[in-house]
């Protein structure tokens, strides 16, 4: 389960269901696996509206190139990953929801399995304008949430620009 094991470029991840899908959503879909899977390419950013966001337990970033930063973090600091289940759970014209699973394979030969609610939420150009993971189909916290939600809202603000500041994308 290593980077190494990667699925080549062009091999497309199983989703469940995926009938359901538009042409053009399923190629969303296998764009964004391709992330969580280490293989970040420009290209997989396409899809994303300039200003985006993209938000789960950890961090928070603004903007397609602090999204792909997001990821590039995640390939470089996670030694594998192997998706264990995607399935559509909501299609709608200005929403799409995922069941997604992940197996990562952590430093000194641990591992994590983490299902998750992917939300993509769309613009009037058919762009995501907001990519929000809930980990364990748990919502995060807010502000609106007191202290706690504040707090939490802080520290995922905080992680991102870490995250944009550490792993930059390169210059397209």
């Amino acid at each position: 389960m290593a980077n190494a094991h990667t699925p080549p470029a062009h091999q497309a991840f199983m989703l469940e269901n995926a009938a359901e899908l538009s042409p053009e959503r399923h190629d969303i879909v296998q764009k964004i696996l391709a992330n969580y899977m280490g293989r970040v390419l420009p290209e997989n950013f396409a899809y994303y509206d300039v200003d985006a966001t993209f938000e789960d337990s950890l961090g928070l970033a603004l903007g397609v190139r602090a999204i792909e930063s997001q990821f590039i973090a995640l390939a470089r600091l996670v030694r594998g990953m192997e998706l264990l289940h995607c399935s559509v759970a909501r299609d709608a014209p200005d929403c799409l929801e995922l069941n997604v699973s992940i197996r990562y394979q952590l430093m000194f030969n641990q591992e994590k399995t983490l299902p998750f609610l992917m939300v993509l939420r769309f613009g009037e150009n058919d762009k995501i304008i907001a990519h929000e993971d809930r980990w364990h189909h748990q919502p995060l916290y807010r502000a609106t949430d007191g202290f706690i939600g504040r707090c939490a809202e802080i520290m995922r603000y905080t992680s991102g620009k870490v995250m944009e500041l550490c792993f930059p994308p390169p210059t397209h």
